[in-house]
This record gives C-alpha cells, structure tokens and sequence, in this order.
C-alpha cells in the first residue's frame, strides 16, 4: 500500500509559468523538491556506507532496484549494463541475456550479491544459463525461490508466473523471431522497438505472449535496449506516450507532484482518453514541464553523473510515487 503523504483539498488550478497547475505548493518549490531528493539519493550511491543517511536515504538504501530514482545506478542496471553492448545485443544470445535480466535476474540476490568475479550477465544460449544456474548453487548453497528469481520484479506484489523455468520460453523467441535482421540497418526508433518486443512469440506458445510480457516489462525491455545502443533515443513525446498507455507510476508521479489535475477530479472513462481520464496530449504537455523543470535545476555535471535524460526523468516519477511519504517535510 502506497504511504499517503499530504493529499490536496479544494485546490484551484492556476497558470504558472505556461503550465496549468494543480499543486499543493508553487510550481517551482515543487521542482526545487524534486531537485533535493534527486541529490539526496545520489549520495546514497556515492556513499554507500550510509554512516550519516537520513530516514529518506536509508529508506532508498534498503532496495535500490525499487526506490533510487537514478536508474543506471541501481543494483541491478549497474551489474549488467557494462556487459550489455553492441553487436551482442543485437544476436539471439543478446536478446535472450536481456530477457533473463528482466524477467528472472532482476532485483535478485543471486544477481547482486554475487561477486564480479563470479557473476555472469551474457550468455550464448539455455544450456550456457542453466549450468551458470548450477555454479551459482554452489556458490551460495540452498536458497529460496526469490534468491535466483524474484517474484515481484519491478512491483510490489509476487507474480506467480515468474519463475526460473520461463528460460526456455526466452531463449525459443530469442531464436525464433529473426532478431539480428531488425537491426541489419543499424539502431532503430523507440517505436519499432517496442512494436518488436510486443510480438515475440514462440511456435510451442503460438499466439500467447511470453510469460511475464507486460506492457511495463516490454517498455523496460525497450529502454534497456536503449542504453545498449541498439534502439535510438526516445523523444520526450515516445516516453509521455508511455506514461499515458502505462497509467502506473509515472502518471501517479506527475499527479501528485501537481502538474496533473487531482485524479479524484478527473472524468473517467472519456472518450479518447485512457481510464487515468486525460488525453495524451496533456500527459505529453505536463511530462515536458516536468522534464525542463528539472532540467534547468540540475548543472552539467549532475546531469552526467546522475545519468539525468528523458527515461530516468520517467523512472523518478515512478520513485516519487513510491517516496511519496517522505514527502514534503523529509525532504
């Protein structure tokens, strides 16, 4: 269950700067806040030692994968991602790699706490996974089922359905579905990446998508890609258009934060709107002010160091739904 923090009442939007506005505080208090908790959760990777964290920090400490809005930084991005480059991610070996992240390896102990030198994130197909999977049973002995598979993956509640069997399903699309030829031109649009992803099938499952494929799984499967250099860089548009279709996290984040009218004042169920009752243009209106906001607050080097761009701007949404306890006297 969400921690509610300070809910609105009564409030009158108000035209600040541009941008229609429905916070609790000025727009750009707002922004100074978000700014302060993107340096506040910083350190908590820049000092993992936590010696003299605040409640928030050490609230973020406890599960980097779940709640640090810097989304390359957390535990697992940052186990994987030097190993997921070009041209192997462009092979059926690379797609299945991914697949096995996202889907099986992701925020599990097996995948952070296990030594660089140990610890294997790329491989060239089943046979190569399921004997890594024995060598991390001898490394670690008996474990839980979560230790080599977390059940809840990026969410809150377990999915039963997330299991370490699923690696064959991975690895019939990872060869089933022409992967390289998508890329025989070079790096292809945010959209074309997602219209991919979204199709994998296997012979064996037919129409059925693969086991766990959600839509917020496949939008984590696309940007990853991203990152990897395979799939070009989203525009701000691609992204607010996700947070319109996703309706999760990233909506949430922009509705408290005020740039979204109350959700309790919404009309549902408009036509031409998703259940969240706003059109996509609005979501891709106040997804920009909420980008440049931001922005202009952070230098150069904050910004470099922090890995601050249009998909970790989505990514702190979702963290501020999940901070929002904290939220404003904390931060």
């Amino acid at each position: 269950v969400l921690a509610q923090g300070p809910v609105p009442t009564n409030i009158q939007p108000s035209l600040q700067g541009g941008c229609m506005w429905y916070g609790e505080m000025e727009r750009s208090a707002t922004a100074d806040m978000v700014t302060r908790l993107l340096r506040m959760t910083k350190k908590v990777v820049d000092d993992p030692t936590g010696d003299e964290f605040s409640d928030l920090q050490q609230y973020v400490a406890k599960d980097l994968d779940f709640y640090l809005p810097q989304r390359e930084h957390a535990s697992s991005r940052a186990a994987v991602k030097d190993g997921f480059t070009l041209p192997f991610m462009t092979t059926s070996a690379g797609l299945f790699s991914l697949l096995i992240f996202r889907f099986i390896t992701f925020r599990t102990r097996a995948l952070i706490d296990t030594s660089p030198e140990d610890r294997r994130v790329t491989f060239n197909n089943l046979q190569d996974w399921e004997q890594y999977v024995e060598q991390l049973k001898g490394i670690h002995g008996p474990q839980n089922q979560d230790f080599y598979c977390q059940r809840r993956g990026p969410g809150r509640r377990p999915q039963r359905g997330r299991v370490l069997a699923n690696a064959v399903d991975y690895w019939e699309a990872a060869c089933e579905n022409d992967w390289s030829s998508k890329f025989k031109d070079g790096p292809i649009s945010f959209k074309e990446g997602l219209a991919i992803i979204e199709k994998l099938r296997t012979k064996r499952r037919g129409s059925k998508t693969l086991p766990q494929f959600g839509k917020l799984s496949q939008y984590l499967t696309v940007t990853d890609m991203v990152y990897a250099g395979a799939i070009r860089t989203p525009s701000l548009e691609d992204i607010a258009e996700q947070i319109h279709q996703l309706n999760a996290g990233g909506w949430k984040g922009l509705d408290l934060l005020g740039y979204l009218p109350p959700s309790s004042e919404m009309e549902l169920e408009t036509e031409g709107t998703k259940g969240n009752g706003l059109t996509r243009d609005e979501i891709v209106t106040a997804f920009t002010y909420f980008f440049a906001d931001i922005s202009e607050r952070l230098s150069e080097d904050e910004k470099l160091e922090m890995g601050w761009d249009i998909i970790m701007a989505e990514h702190t949404l979702c963290k501020i739904s999940r901070l929002w306890q904290f939220w404003p006297e904390n931060i």
